[in-house]
């Protein structure tokens, strides 16, 4: 039977001339998302802000389309939202007090 491909070259795992297809990924938790380790306190719960404003306004935009029951878990959804965006808001205001920026300092001496 001919082969119409030929075989790879025999290359010594320890060239310097190594090839990228040998290098191996990293394993991983079974998470989809992770988030970066070295992102401050304050850049999570601005994001968080923002993506619960985003959830807010697509489920009071969901409301409008629908009737009954639906537009009530609907309506749940942006109120449960607002309520949660208050909170991560207030967690903000919270960083700028020196009670705050002592434990925020004490958690990344201890992450690194």
């Amino acid at each position: 039977m001919f082969k119409v491909t030929p075989n790879p070259p025999d290359t010594d795992p320890a060239s310097p001339h190594e090839t990228l297809d040998t290098h191996k990924p990293p394993k991983r938790s079974g998470q989809l998302f992770n988030v970066c380790p070295d992102i401050n306190t304050e850049a999570l719960l601005a994001n968080a802000s923002e993506d619960l404003l985003s959830i807010s306004a697509i489920a009071a935009d969901l409301a409008d389309d629908v009737e009954g029951s639906r537009r009530s878990v609907a309506l749940a959804l942006t109120r449960m939202a607002d309520g949660v965006h208050l909170l991560v808001e207030r967690a903000l205001d919270h960083l700028d007090e020196p009670q705050m920026s002592a434990i925020l300092a004490r958690q990344q001496r201890q992450a690194i």
